[in-house]
Parts: structure tokens; C-alpha cells; sequence
């Protein structure tokens, strides 16, 4: 703002109340200067003029001036003001803002420079209501622009005394709304402390439910290993060995990567993506779950190339896959000939997943809403597997969708990158 219009400002609010107000504040006072012009009874046209950059709090109160019987006008480009002429010359009041009114027996003016704070910081403003100095600044502005706005004081003849009485209690309230708007600020930060605490709890709902692939992974595979322990004899000592070895191998990858997954939940580790052999990845999951298959007789068949790279965060596709294959499995408790099939296919810049299995159908009207944290059809369920699931899919540039249910299959969809 040049030094000359400063001056000007100053001198429209010399001997004023200048108030550092939050702009909360400042919009409160915007609506309650503009909503009385909505109710004149005069078939004399009043006067408002508007420059404010955003209007997001006042847009209803604008939408009804347009049937007031008021002319009103533009200091600004704001979508919200279209509608209204804008008769600037020049715009030379920077980041001075203002509503001005002038009607029969009323008058308000409201200025304040706007920094580019936010919503609970403060301005520099002032508020003048039915006094001589509007006048001044009608005339001013009118020498900025293509209209004569003084005349408009002329022929609705406002209270001309410089009413301080008045303007002194109208101040006394605004200073009281602005420090209740400071106190619901400092409320507004409590809560979103509490907000902050009420995400960790989330979070680590949400990791309980990740560290449960892993426990009931290590709980079946023990009570394998105790029930074979119990039923094998002397003669198969040798066959129960190596089972008993492969089904140690698998406890201890699990505690392994549960090990890791913890790590990564407590020092909020950023996203490891890199190339890795999607054949061998799936089928170490589907050996690493392969007792949980035999035991609900689920035959499964991986269709991928043994040299397809696709491009993920390898804990957090474990987690993933883990998730989509037990939700499988449960979907098959009460089918016949139950089927699970993992296949690929490919474009440009994208590698397509896909988990298929024969159980229960999944309604449309559900496509969505089974994405929905909270939102479960099981009867001890969290509601957070598949929400989880695909918010770890999108933190790697990928997506998890639901692309088919019918008696035939129900088909997942993984979106890698390559």
C-alpha cells in the first residue's frame, strides 16, 4: 500500500478505536453490519460496499443482499461477488479490506488489514458506526473509483452526529465476543490434543489388528506342531522331523516380521519401496500360510510370472496379502470345494493383482463401505483389515478395490506399481 493511501487510513482512524480482533471476530461483525440491511423498510436504495478476500463465513447473508433492495459493490475479484459491479479505478488498498453501509438512519463501516493470518489470529481493525468520519471514507473511495458514493450519504441522510456513546458500547461488546473467541480457541486446542490422542488410539487399534496376522499364524502352526508331536511314532520319526523343522522355520519368520512391523509402528518409519520378485513373494506368503490352507482344505493356484518385478513395501504388502487371504479363508468356512486363485495382469506403468476365492458374496450396494474404518460383517470383527489395507496400498501409490461378488467368485483388486 503506497504511503499516501496509508496516510489517508490513518486519518480515517485517528482519534477511533483500533482493536487487534481474530478475523472469527471480524466475521461475526460482518454479518451483524450487513444483516440489518436485509429488514429496511425504505423505498430509498442503501449503500453497501464490499472488499474481502474470503467470504467463506458470509456467504449466506451475500447470497440474500442480492434481493435486498440495496446497490452493492465489489473492491475484489471473489467468486462470491461476481455478481456485483466492481467501479475500482485503481486498486490501491492492498491488503486493506472493508464492508461499508450506508441506509436511512444507519450507517456501519468495518476496516481491518488482512495479513494473511489465519482464522483464530489477530488484525489491526476498526469499527466507526453512524459517524461523520464514514463520509470521509465514502469520499475517498469514491475518488478511486468511477462512482460518487457521497451521494448516497446525501440523499439517505444517515445520523450525522459522531455518535461515541454508541460506538463505545458497540466496542465493548466486540472486545467481549473477540475474548470468547479466544477462549474457544484455546478449548479448539485442547481438543485437538485430545483429537491427536484419540488418532494414537486409532493407530494403534489398527496395529493390533496387523499384529494378530502374525499371532494367529504362530497359534495355528503350534497347535500343528503339538497335535503331530502327540500323534506320531517312532517309526515316522524322520517325516516328523522335517515337518516339525519347516513349521519352526515359519514360527520364526513370523515373530521376525512382527518384530519389524512393531519397530516400524514405533519410530513411524517412512515407506520402503523397491523392486522385488512378485512370483516369489507370493509364494513365500502362500508357504508361510500353507498350513492354515491345508486345515480348511483351500486349494490355491498362483498364476504370475516367475520373473515379474513389481514395485511395493514388502512389510506392508505382507500385511496385505495376510489380511486378503484370511478374509478368504472366512468367506469359504461353510462352502464346498473352496478355491483361492492369485493372478496378474499388467499396462504401461501398472501391475494388477488379483485374489479370487469362491465364498460367501459380497452385496454392491458394500463395494464401498467394506473400505470404511469401522464398518465389519463379522461378528468379533474391528471393521480395520481391509480399511487398513487400502490406506497401506495408497501410501505406496497403489490401490485395493473390490471389482467383483457373485455366487461364482469374488474377485479383490491389488494396483502395484513396476
Amino acid at each position: 500500500m503506497n504511503t499516501q493511501v496509508f496516510n489517508e487510513i490513518k486519518h480515517f482512524i485517528y482519534g477511533e478505536k483500533v482493536q487487534g480482533l481474530s478475523f472469527q471476530t471480524v466475521n461475526s461483525v460482518v454479518k451483524s453490519t450487513l444483516t440489518p440491511v436485509l429488514n429496511i423498510q425504505d423505498k430509498r436504495k442503501s449503500l453497501v460496499l464490499i472488499r474481502m478476500s474470503d467470504t467463506s463465513k458470509v456467504k449466506s447473508v451475500l447470497r440474500r443482499l442480492e434481493f435486498a433492495n440495496a446497490d452493492i459493490f465489489s473492491f475484489c475479484e471473489n467468486e462470491d461477488l461476481v455478481n456485483f459491479p466492481n467501479p475500482m479505478k485503481n486498486d490501491v488498498y492492498d491488503n486493506l479490506e472493508f464492508v461499508i453501509v450506508v441506509a436511512s438512519r444507519y450507517c456501519s463501516c468495518i476496516m481491518w488489514f488482512n495479513d494473511g493470518l489465519n482464522l483464530n489470529e489477530s488484525c489491526q481493525s476498526y469499527i466507526v458506526l453512524n459517524s461523520r468520519n464514514i463520509r470521509d471514507i465514502l469520499k475517498f473511495i469514491s475518488s478511486n473509483s468511477n462512482l460518487d458514493f457521497t451521494s448516497y450519504w446525501d440523499r439517505l441522510t444517515p445520523e450525522r452526529r459522531a455518535n461515541e456513546n454508541l460506538n463505545d458500547a458497540i466496542n465493548s461488546i466486540i472486545t467481549m465476543i473477540n475474548t470468547a473467541n479466544n477462549e474457544l480457541l484455546a478449548n479448539t486446542i485442547e481438543n485437538n490434543q485430545l483429537g491427536d490422542l484419540e488418532r494414537k488410539i486409532s493407530t494403534f487399534k489398527e496395529s493390533i489388528h496387523e499384529v494378530n496376522n502374525y499371532i494367529s499364524i504362530i497359534n495355528l502352526n503350534s497347535q500343528i506342531l503339538l497335535k503331530r508331536i502327540e500323534n506320531e511314532t517312532e517309526g515316522k520319526q524322520k517325516a516328523f522331523n522335517d515337518y516339525a523343522y519347516n513349521t519352526l522355520v515359519n514360527i520364526k519368520k513370523a515373530a521376525n516380521d512382527m518384530i519389524i512391523l512393531l519397530d516400524k509402528i514405533k519410530n513411524e518409519s517412512d515407506i520402503n519401496l523397491k523392486e522385488n520378485n512378485l512370483y516369489n513373494f507370493i509364494l513365500e506368503i502362500v508357504d508361510f500360510m500353507r498350513n492354515k490352507f491345508d486345515e480348511n482344505n483351500i486349494s490355491i493356484n498362483i498364476n504370475i510370472e516367475k520373473n515379474k518385478i513389481a514395485v511395493f513395501d514388502e512389510l506392508l504388502m505382507k500385511n496385505i496379502m495376510y489380511n486378503l487371504l484370511n478374509n478368504s479363508i472366512d468367506s469359504m468356512e461353510n462352502k464346498d470345494n473352496k478355491k483361492i486363485s492369485i493372478e496378474y495382469n499388467e499396462s504401461n506403468d501398472k501391475i494388477s493383482l488379483k485374489i479370487k476365492n469362491n465364498g460367501n458374496v459380497i452385496n454392491k450396494e458394500d463395494f464401498e463401505k467394506i473400505f470404511i474404518k469401522g464398518y465389519t460383517t463379522k461378528k468379533h470383527g474391528l471393521g480395520l483389515g481391509l480399511a487398513v489395507s487400502k490406506e497401506n496400498m495408497q501410501k505406496q501409490n497403489g490401490d485395493l478395490r473390490i471389482i467383483k461378488s457373485d455366487e461364482d467368485e469374488t474377485v479383490f483388486e491389488l494396483e502395484l506399481m513396476k
